[in-house]
């Protein structure tokens, strides 16, 4: 699957001024709307998601 840099500045505390991340290009668009539509800088999204998701991994393989 191709990926493509998504670059974003930040003026916000705490946040990295520059953030680099790589997501697949066809899902670009839909991650760029639902971070701005969160407030969330872009990075902080696709973190925040990843985390979500490992958890409902973890947590689906230790299902007893």
């Amino acid at each position: 699957m191709s990926s493509e840099n998504i670059n974003r500045a930040s003026n916000k505390k705490g946040v990295s001024p520059i953030v680099n991340v790589r997501v697949p290009v066809q899902n670009k668009d839909i991650i760029c709307r639902a971070a701005e539509l969160s407030g969330m800088p872009i990075a902080a999204f696709i973190r925040m998601a990843a985390i979500d998701r490992a958890y409902e991994v973890v947590k689906a393989r230790t299902a007893v």
